[in-house]
């Protein structure tokens, strides 16, 4: 069986087309079965392997040129890489891309897409995402094995809804590099989950709220390997009045690993009633493990709520007694509150995306396997 039949099988994704970059760039639009259509199945999709020009069930995909550097300039993140110590795999703003224009228009359901990234690529990824007014999509990136980094450039035009899911592979270790930016129109929203269970992984986000009533809730849920370096660096930015920003952020981490939340909110002047929230934190399962929160907010208006968590600390010894006095033993109670720590993330993003449910079902049976003494 391919790796990427096994991905697909594990993750219960099956049942859902979804799109495919091998070392040879995108292979196919895969014809599988569509969700709105129970026990049907879709009509092979007019593509080229090669180009993959085609068009399909209210998304259209074509092949474009690769971005100038001054354009992937934009994506390269600044809050990390000004921080302390440099980091040995930072994001390439001269590389290579293999370049694709991705457009989702309303359709009366959601579209649900997972997007494959598997093995080793001859160049970076660059994805256009455009969901015109009113769509309403879920898009699901899996990678495993790649190295080579990948840059999503998504516009959500008004009234739209994205769910975008961001998972590293569990059993494929490598790093991933990963900067992706979104502009977020009137009254349209973005919920982002991002899971990354043992590998190492430099992964930027910019959200841009440009329209009123527009929305960002950012999640991500970190499992670091021993010496392994897991880094995050998010910044939203309030354009406009009344936008909602929030960013969830929990990580653990094994001895002589590594991990970073990076956390920016800017609220500008005149973005008055907006709202921006974020909570990062580490739990150290070693003491040589260690973990950096920089959660940050800059406001230059006066009408806005705001407030920001961080923390970085090991097993409470409190909730551990308490465990053991209700029967479970030391282990047991290491196991379930580090389990605890990430579950949250994973059931939120199957609340979003039903269809994820049993994605959601494989990586907690992962979390469980790490964690289990």
């Amino acid at each position: 069986m391919r790796n990427i039949d096994k991905i697909r099988t594990s993750l219960g994704l099956d049942n859902i087309y979804g799109l495919y970059f091998s070392h040879k760039g995108l292979s196919s639009l895969m014809p599988l079965q569509r969700q709105d259509r129970p026990g049907g199945r879709a009509a092979d999709p007019k593509c080229d392997p090669l180009t993959a020009s085609c068009q399909r069930d209210g998304m259209s995909l074509e092949p474009i040129a690769s971005p100038e550097p001054e354009e992937l300039a934009l994506f390269r993140p600044v809050e990390i890489e000004q921080k302390k110590k440099e980091l040995n795999r930072p994001l390439p703003v001269d590389c290579e891309t293999q370049a694709y224009r991705l457009r989702i228009s309303p359709v009366g359901h959601q579209v649900n897409l997972p997007v494959y990234l598997a093995g080793e690529r001859p160049a970076a990824t660059y994805l256009d995402i455009t969901l015109e007014p009113g769509a309403e999509a879920a898009i699901t990136l899996v990678t495993a094995k790649t190295e080579e980094p990948i840059f999503l450039n998504i516009s959500l035009e008004e009234n739209s809804r994205l769910d975008l899911n961001l998972i590293k592979m569990p059993g494929y270790i490598s790093w991933q590099l990963l900067s992706y930016r979104v502009a977020v129109a009137t009254g349209a929203s973005l919920r982002q989950h991002a899971v990354n269970l043992d590998s190492s992984v430099y992964q930027a986000g910019q959200v841009f709220l440009r329209g009123e009533g527009a929305e960002a809730r950012t999640q991500t849920a970190a499992f670091v390997n021993s010496f392994e370096s897991q880094r995050f660096d998010m910044t939203i930015r309030h354009e406009v009045p009344h936008t909602v920003s929030d960013m969830f952020n929990h990580g653990v981490i094994m001895a002589e690993g590594f991990g970073c939340f990076a956390g920016r909110g800017v609220i500008i002047k005149g973005a008055y009633g907006s709202k921006a929230d974020q909570d990062s934190r580490f739990l150290a399962l070693d003491p040589a493990a260690k973990a950096e929160a920089y959660p940050v907010l800059i406001i230059d208006e006066y009408d806005v709520e705001a407030g920001h968590a961080g923390s970085v600390g090991q097993m409470d010894a409190e909730s551990l007694f308490y465990l053991q006095s209700r029967g479970l033993t030391l282990d047991e109670a290491h196991s379930l509150i580090t389990a605890g720590y990430l579950f949250p993330i994973l059931h939120d993003m199957a609340r979003c995306v039903p269809a994820l449910k049993q994605t959601v079902a494989y990586l907690q049976q992962r979390v469980i396997e790490k964690v289990s003494l």
